[in-house]
């Protein structure tokens, strides 16, 4: 398992690309914040149960407090633990500790995540995103055998989610004109420092030789 939120989300990034591959490019401009944020506080959630799952004695408190002091370091937290004498499991099951993460996350298909987590490398061993995403098409087109396509939307629902597109692409246009606007304004702002700089040093100089 991946030692940091951000290591969590990018599986379960790929996870979601391999198995549910969009029918339609979708290119997006911005990712809402609100997205973000659920994203991460799910990852977050899923660091603590494993910790939690690996500690019988260890409250969600102090696993986030083990947490915080090894910067979000699921390899470190567990370390810290120990040292502080803290006792794991008589019989440390990894997969069980996998699958209390995976649905603390809210993963929508906890035993199978488990199972890769479970024959992933240790934590201690980074991947590049290739390698990974190699790994997760094996093992997930060995364990369902094809990739699972989503149910066909009813026409009340494609509607809904055609409401919600549009509003996102609305939102979505009027923060990247925003943004660009600032940028503009921005690089005239450096643009006209860039041309004053010379001028006030001749004054500057000038100045000096009067004096």
């Amino acid at each position: 398992m991946e030692g940091s939120p951000v290591g969590n989300i990018l599986i379960n990034t790929l996870w979601y690309k391999i198995m549910f591959p969009l029918q339609n490019n979708c290119s997006v401009a911005i990712i809402c914040s609100r997205s973000l944020v659920l994203v991460a506080c799910r990852s977050l959630r899923g660091l603590v149960a494993y910790i939690c799952a690996c500690f019988p004695m260890i409250s969600e408190h102090q696993a986030m407090h083990y947490l915080l002091l090894t910067n979000i370091n699921l390899q470190e937290a567990v370390n810290l633990a120990i040292d502080e004498g803290h006792a794991q499991r008589s019989t440390p099951d990894q997969h069980s500790a996998y699958l209390a993460a995976a649905t603390a996350a809210q993963h929508p298909d906890p035993g199978a995540l488990a199972n890769f987590l479970a024959t992933f490398p240790p934590m201690d061993a980074p991947l590049k995103l290739d390698v990974l995403s190699e790994m997760l098409s094996r093992y997930c087109s060995s364990t369902v055998g094809s990739v699972r396509k989503a149910a066909v939307l009813s026409e009340g629902g494609s509607r809904v989610l055609s409401l919600i597109l549009r509003d996102f692409q609305k939102d979505e246009g009027f923060v990247v004109r925003k943004v660009l606007a600032a940028l503009r304004k921005y690089k005239e702002q450096i643009k006209v420092r860039c041309l004053l700089i010379p001028v006030l040093q001749y004054f500057h100089i000038v100045n000096n030789e009067n004096i």
